[in-house]
Formats: C-alpha cells, sequence, structure tokens
C-alpha cells in the first residue's frame, strides 16, 4: 500500500489542529475530518445539553466501536471464505480424482 505524505490544517469544535504525516491511498485527512466534523454535528443535534468534550469523547467511542465492529466482521469473512475455499478445493480434487480413474 502506497503512502503519501499530507499536511493539513483543521478546525473541529474550536480546537486548532495540525495533520502531518503518511496516510492510505484513498484516505486523506480532509475526508477524515469531514467524516468527523458530520459526526459531530449529528451528536451535538441529538445531545446539545453536552459539552464539547463529551461529544468529541462520545464520536471517538462510535468510531472506535465501528473500528471493532468491522474488524470482527473481517475476521469472520475471512475464516468463511477460507472454508469455502477448502471446501472447493475439495471438490475440485474428488473431480479430477474420479476423472482419472475413467
Amino acid at each position: 500500500m502506497e503512502r503519501n505524505i499530507e499536511r493539513s490544517d483543521f478546525e473541529i469544535l474550536g480546537y486548532k489542529l495540525r495533520t502531518a504525516g503518511h496516510a492510505p491511498d484513498g484516505v486523506s485527512p480532509v475526508k477524515v475530518v469531514t467524516l468527523v466534523k458530520k459526526k459531530l454535528e449529528e451528536f451535538q443535534k441529538l445531545y446539545p445539553q453536552y459539552n464539547k468534550e463529551h461529544l468529541l469523547i462520545m464520536v471517538a467511542l462510535n468510531f472506535a466501536e465501528q473500528k471493532v465492529a468491522l474488524e470482527q466482521e473481517y475476521k469472520l469473512n475471512l475464516a468463511d471464505l477460507k472454508a469455502k475455499t477448502l471446501g472447493a478445493i475439495e471438490i475440485i480434487e474428488e473431480v479430477a480424482a474420479s476423472q482419472s480413474l475413467q
């Protein structure tokens, strides 16, 4: 995976941030910050009584929960793919064996 250095300045809830570093292809800081801002706006509407620090923590927990769920789904899908691949290989070997007997 190619990594590009990208530097950007952002402001989120009054906090000024500067990103500088390597980002995987297709993952720009602009996209990430836009996603965070959208989630913050959503949470601000749902929970107007919370201060910005609480909202930031809630957003961080929400993204962490999504990451953990995606990792679990990925592992399950990988295990399922492996099982199906092994099953397909068995069938191919059986067909090949029966063809060689004829």
